[in-house]
């Protein structure tokens, strides 16, 4: 690496880091003052001194926002690059450094190219960030304000929810940590083909379901099935029918399954892995909707590369200029596109297939991206 590469990498890294800090803290900021009020209520609900209700507070607030930090910057990559780029060729322009580089020979698109390979890192870390740390964290950054004073999601009720097999499922209560329902009625209908289901015909109940990773299906405490058909019924009385014990349901109505139903927020924190898993199901989730996520992880670090040279390409000049209107050409440029890229990947899957939909942008961005670095002079 040469020494112009190490002096532009460390201005460039120096504007990011304390760009990211400066944004995030902001939202953090804004964020607690605006819910702080959840906050006290959780820590007077462990108790303690006044000392002690003021540490709790602390811990309960970097318990809430800490892993926040790793979702946000999935969400800001796209733009802070631009940001911190903007800083960092405004600092060499001011200096009259840009203007030696190129007396000495060095074309202003190898000037950039350090702050490109960068972008492109931080963009491979994004999705690192989605497969490690994201996941991991889905039990703490699914919580909503209201949640902080329990400290962890609570049990909600499961409705008439439907698995692949057509099975509806009812629980008084589903413990996303534990990965438990708790008072279960399943309904087996008749399978009429085409994806079409008719009347019940068996109803299998059950005091707790816990999640069987392994075998793919829930495992039954006290679980009994009951006939529900047109004869059974008019042979005999509820309490009369015939039982069978039923230990076992295999089901693709996953707890995952069960939370992306709940609330549509667990989209942004699957793994690839999980997003296969829940594509190849029979249809518990809406399989379209997953493959353009999964198509999604990729295409959006082409995207927000092809954002970066665009942004860039605004503070490429060969001689001093008026920076700040620069500043706003590339911010309208940048964020138009990031929202358009956004409104783009938006479309529903069902009308067009999602690799589709998940590369649209890039296909529109990529012109506009070739033709901006190309008018760049040097």
């Amino acid at each position: 690496m040469k020494t112009l590469d190490r002096y532009i990498l460390r201005l460039f890294l120096t504007n990011l880091v304390i760009l990211f800090a400066v944004v995030v803290g902001l939202i953090v900021l804004l964020d607690l003052i605006t819910n702080f009020d959840e906050f006290v209520q959780a820590a007077q609900r462990l108790g303690g001194s006044g000392l002690q209700r003021a540490w709790s507070l602390v811990l309960i607030a970097v318990d809430f926002y800490g892993p926040m930090v790793f979702l946000l910057y999935v969400y800001m990559i796209g733009l802070l690059p631009v940001g911190a780029a903007g800083f960092t060729f405004t600092a060499l322009i001011r200096n009259r450094e840009l203007v030696a580089m190129m007396a000495g020979g060095v074309s202003l698109h190898r000037v950039a190219l350090p702050i490109l390979v960068v972008g492109f890192v931080a963009n491979v870390a994004m999705i690192a960030d989605q497969e490690f740390m994201l996941p991991a964290m889905a039990s703490k950054l699914g919580r909503t304000r209201a949640e902080i004073k329990v400290g962890e999601i609570r049990s909600t009720p499961i409705r008439m929810m439907r698995d692949g097999n057509g099975a509806l499922f009812t629980a008084a209560s589903f413990d996303p940590k534990n990965q438990m329902m708790t008072n279960v009625a399943v309904l087996i209908r008749e399978d009429l083909g085409g994806g079409r289901y008719g009347r019940a015909t068996e109803r299998i109940s059950a005091t707790q379901a816990l999640w069987d990773e392994q075998r793919q299906g829930w495992q039954f405490v006290d679980g009994y099935a009951i006939q529900r058909n047109v004869e059974a019924m008019a042979s005999a009385s509820l309490a009369a029918r015939p039982r069978r014990e039923v230990e076992f349901m295999p089901s693709d109505l996953s707890p995952i399954a069960i939370m992306l139903h709940k609330r549509a927020a667990f989209r942004s924190l699957l793994s690839l892995q999980q997003l296969s898993q829940l594509i190849n199901s029979s249809g518990a989730i809406d399989v379209a909707e997953m493959q353009l996520i999964r198509h999604s992880r990729f295409s959006m670090v082409v995207v927000n590369m092809l954002i970066l040279m665009m942004g860039v390409s605004y503070f490429l000049l060969r001689a001093p200029s008026n920076m700040l209107m620069q500043s706003v050409k590339a911010a309208i440029t940048c964020v138009g596109a990031w929202a358009g890229g956004f409104v783009m990947m938006q479309i529903v899957p069902g009308s067009l297939p999602p690799a589709l939909v998940a590369w649209m942008p890039v296909v529109f961005y990529l012109p506009m991206a070739v033709y901006l670095m190309d008018t760049v002079e040097t």
